[in-house]
């Protein structure tokens, strides 16, 4: 793996994997979270599990009738 800019990062494959999408670029193995290094070396991987942190605080707001999500 190949740290591009804070922003993204490159992976290099020794052979062809075709589910490698499948596996890295959806959430539902958690495989491809890109976490804060110094926290997650701070608190460990327990800690972070316990208290994750993210981009900062992201509001939900409940939808209403006709709401097409800033679209």
């Amino acid at each position: 793996m190949e740290i591009v800019n804070p922003h993204q990062v490159r992976f290099h494959l020794h052979e062809p994997w075709p589910d490698f999408l499948t596996f890295y670029a959806t959430p539902a193995t958690g495989a491809a979270w890109i976490v804060p290094k110094k926290y997650v070396e701070k608190v460990g991987d327990e800690g972070f599990k316990n208290h994750p942190i993210g981009s900062g605080a992201v509001p939900f707001c409940e939808p209403s009738a006709g709401d097409r999500g800033g679209l």
